[in-house]
């Protein structure tokens, strides 16, 4: 993935919360854009993250 090749990181590395998060604020905008996106497109991006997310609609939560 060109994003892991641009920062160094192996694909088949498991991410930290800390690098998690600075790719995210690292997308700037593309986060907001990522929040109203098609949710099939969503978790197909996710899936390829390697990133698992429970949304609980009672709570209003996500968690992994």
């Amino acid at each position: 993935m060109r994003a892991e090749r641009e920062i160094g990181l192996q694909p088949t590395r498991r991410f930290t919360k800390e690098q998690v998060r600075e790719l995210v604020e690292g997308l700037g905008e593309m986060a907001t854009v990522l929040t109203s996106a098609d949710p099939k497109l969503k978790a197909q991006f996710y899936d390829e993250l390697g990133i698992s997310v429970t949304y609980d609609p009672r709570r209003r939560t996500a968690s992994h």
